[in-house]
């Protein structure tokens, strides 16, 4: 996975990656995450917080540039918690 960019609401491009629901990733350090659930409007959150919440279901993969694997998408708790 590569990643994508946005603009923000105050017009600044803003890179991110994509979370899926269901599939194992390897996902760029960006400066959002987009979480994508089966038919829902995805979920874009600042990198700090994505750690905050869900760090643990992330896995530091020693390679360049760097990633990090996610196999396990977070629960609805976790994505209340990141909204």
């Amino acid at each position: 996975m590569t990643h994508l960019a946005f603009e923000d609401p105050q017009g600044r491009l803003q890179s991110y990656s994509v979370w899926g629901e269901g599939v194992d990733s390897l996902l760029p350090k960006t400066d959002a995450v987009a979480f994508m659930r089966h038919d829902k409007q995805p979920l874009i959150v600042d990198w700090q917080k994505v750690i905050d919440v869900v760090g643990g279901l992330m896995e530091e993969v020693d390679i360049y540039p760097l990633r990090f694997r996610v196999r396990t998408f977070p629960s609805d708790e976790q994505l209340a918690r990141l909204n």
